[in-house]
């Protein structure tokens, strides 16, 4: 039986008399990947700023390996495995892309961790290493994006939260995005991954949430809400 890595448990999340989520649970097994599909405004960044204790104002639950750390700081967080890519590039757009790369692994003494982050980083992502001296800036949309899905990898988490990693691509690098993130799980970490593009999320998922108006009002398999009717006329175009 696959190990339980994350369990969001009767989340409801709020901005101050706003409700943003309601009784939200959700789970992300080891090296596995679950989209979270919604429109716009439909709760789905709120629920990984919750996850990873940027957004404070919450009840209920949020455990990683069985740790409960829905009240703990980010960088508590990030530290036992959990990183976060956001929607917007967070990149320090005048450094190189090495540079960039090294802030991923600032709170990391050890050389020979450093040295085999860099590695891994550049096996799995040819161009940054291609691109290493060039500052972040100068890069494309895309190499952009996996700079930022790099530097979030440099802490060698178990656990990776991505947050609309197509937006603003054009649908061919949509598609090389999506294939390295296939990668990036095959080498065992697991994905929770928030995505307008639905057909990409869910081709490339085992189980996903539909996200509505701060409420999940479908779950299952990911190949079986792709034929589902209400989700292919709400968010397919058919």
């Amino acid at each position: 039986m696959d190990k339980l890595i994350l369990n969001v448990d009767h989340l409801t999340a709020y901005y101050d008399d706003l409700i943003a989520l309601k009784d939200i649970s959700i789970t992300v097994k080891e090296g596995e990947i679950v989209a979270v599909i919604g429109a716009n405004g439909s709760g789905k960044t709120t629920l990984l700023r919750s996850i990873i204790g940027l957004h404070t104002q919450k009840d209920g639950s949020i455990t990683f390996n069985n740790e409960l750390i829905k009240d703990l700081p980010s960088y508590k967080i990030v530290s036992m495995g959990i990183a976060y890519v956001m929607s917007e590039q967070a990149l320090f757009p005048e450094l190189t892309v090495e540079q960039n790369l090294r802030v991923g692994v600032i709170t990391i003494n050890k050389k020979e961790e450093i040295k085999k982050a860099f590695e891994n980083v550049y096996s799995l992502f040819p161009i940054l290493y291609q691109r290493k001296n060039q500052i972040a800036q100068s890069l494309s949309g895309g190499e952009q994006k996996m700079l930022a899905i790099a530097k979030a990898l440099m802490m060698n988490p178990s656990l990776l939260l991505l947050d609309e990693p197509s937006l603003g691509l054009a649908p061919v690098i949509v598609s090389k995005v999506m294939e390295k993130l296939l990668e990036i799980n095959k080498e065992g970490v697991a994905l929770l991954l928030v995505d307008q593009n639905v057909q990409q999320a869910l081709r490339i998922s085992k189980h996903a949430y539909v996200l509505e108006n701060g409420k999940i009002v479908k779950h299952g398999e990911s190949s079986s809400l792709i034929n589902d009717p209400l989700v292919k006329k709400a968010y397919l175009g058919r």
